[in-house]
């Protein structure tokens, strides 16, 4: 079982495994769990968090290393504040902040970091958040970009295998990757800078964006689906075995 068509191929490619044995199901998540808050809940819970009226957030939720594209991330977001003063970026997770503070030192009021959160505050920083960024150089179905789906964050997705699966081009803007004659991949960071301006300043992209979302969390990335497609991949086995 894969949860992206990009991990069926690559073991039909790389270990001759036959396709019919492998089932592609994407992860799901129950969206009844989830509460996309009214402006005045918003409001109410930025100044609950420490957050001004006017700040705009920019959240990244993940483990802590250069495989996330957390520091390609940094740049952009440096270069989006000599632009604009009322950004917030906030690092949600566990790994090398210390690293991730070097680059920063002179941004400690536009940056925080939360280490490790439970689920409940991390949900409190999607409530509030006006843009997710996953820019990983390496991913598949994670549930932080079905979570933000399912809170309304426009997104910002690195455009490589098994995260263009996700979405369309209408439903986040995609950030296209570099890669070196050696094959090494990174981002360029106006690219980042660029997408992350756009949301902020465009609501009506942002909106345009995200529309769907209600409706993609529910249909294509819903735990109902889910369980659903593994209970047919189990009753398939065991009728097998049973033949």
């Amino acid at each position: 079982i894969c949860v992206t068509r990009y991990m069926k191929n690559f073991l039909v490619d790389k270990y001759s495994i036959i396709q019919d044995k492998i089932a592609v199901i994407p992860n799901g998540l129950d969206y009844n769990k989830y509460h996309v808050v009214s402006p005045d809940e918003r409001m109410i819970l930025k100044h609950s968090l420490g957050f001004g009226v006017d700040e705009k957030i920019i959240v990244f939720s993940g483990r802590i290393d250069h495989e996330k594209g957390i520091f390609f991330l940094i740049d952009a977001f440096i270069e989006a504040c000599r632009t604009q003063d009322n950004l917030r970026l906030v690092i949600i997770g566990q790994g090398n902040i210390s690293e991730c503070a070097k680059k920063t030192s002179s941004y400690y009021g536009k940056v925080s970091y939360t280490g490790f959160l439970p689920i409940d505050k991390v949900m409190a920083f999607y409530q509030i958040a006006d843009v997710g960024i996953v820019p990983s150089l390496h991913e598949q179905c994670p549930y932080t970009v079905l979570e933000m789906i399912a809170n309304n964050i426009p997104l910002i997705l690195s455009r490589i295998d098994g995260l263009n699966e996700l979405l369309d081009d209408s439903q986040c803007i995609f950030i296209d990757p570099l890669y070196s004659e050696d094959g090494e991949m990174s981002f360029e960071t106006k690219s980042i800078t660029d997408a992350i301006l756009l949301i902020i300043n465009d609501k009506k992209k942002a909106q345009e964006i995200t529309k769907l979302y209600p409706d993609i969390i529910r249909t294509r990335f819903s735990a109902t689906r889910f369980a659903n497609e593994m209970l047919k991949v189990f009753k398939s086995i065991s009728a097998s075995v049973e033949s």
